[in-house]
């Protein structure tokens, strides 16, 4: 399926729920209940728990993230590797016996002359989920459980990863990443902890 075209998305109230030319709604954030829900099982289990659900390509990210472990910082090639160790499970197996790694790998660009190898491709994933603004402010179910992800570049230009967990509600969520040669403004750099969205 390729690009939509302009136009195709039409935004509802504060732009974080879309709706499409095929009159499909996507929502970008968490309902109230949502939040509460998630907030309570992290608590009772003192695990992070992905917002954007079970067998989802941001939530084996997370997890990859989570299992290295929250709130430090750690190499992109060591969460790469786990994200392909975890990936390649054969609980991720779909209908055609492909892993979600073998789907995520073999995946075809939609634009050839702009394509990332698989490593690009998972670094371009972790900055989405950076997102707080635009059509597609896929960091806004992070930042209403009171979390982001933070990517840095190093003195020795080794690019490095942590995932933000536990902010307090209410406290400013602000993704960092010192990895972009060139610091675009933003719309909306940060939000609250926790934040709540009426469509």
């Amino acid at each position: 399926m390729g690009r939509k075209p302009a136009g195709f998305y039409v935004e509802v109230s504060n732009g974080n729920s879309l709706i499409s030319a095929d009159n499909k709604k996507r929502n970008h954030h968490l309902t109230n209940d949502e939040i509460v829900s998630l907030r309570a099982k992290m608590q009772e289990t003192g695990k992070f728990i992905s917002p954007y659900g079970k067998n989802r390509l941001y939530t084996f990210i997370l997890d990859s993230l989570s299992s290295l472990g929250e709130n430090q910082i750690h190499h992109i090639n060591a969460v790469f590797n786990k994200f392909v160790e975890i990936a390649s499970h054969e609980s991720t197996k779909d209908e055609n016996e492909q892993t979600l790694w073998e789907r995520f790998s073999a995946k075809q660009p939609r634009n050839l002359s702009s394509a990332r190898d698989v490593a690009g491709k998972f670094k371009q994933n972790l900055e989405v989920m950076q997102r707080l603004s635009g059509q597609h402010p896929y960091g806004l179910k992070l930042a209403q459980v009171g979390a982001c992800i933070d990517i840095y570049m190093d003195s020795e230009s080794q690019l490095k990863v942590c995932l933000r967990t536990n902010i307090p509600h209410g406290d400013p969520v602000k993704p960092i990443n010192t990895s972009r040669k060139r610091q675009h403004k933003k719309a909306i750099e940060e939000v609250s902890s926790g934040v709540s969205v009426s469509v």
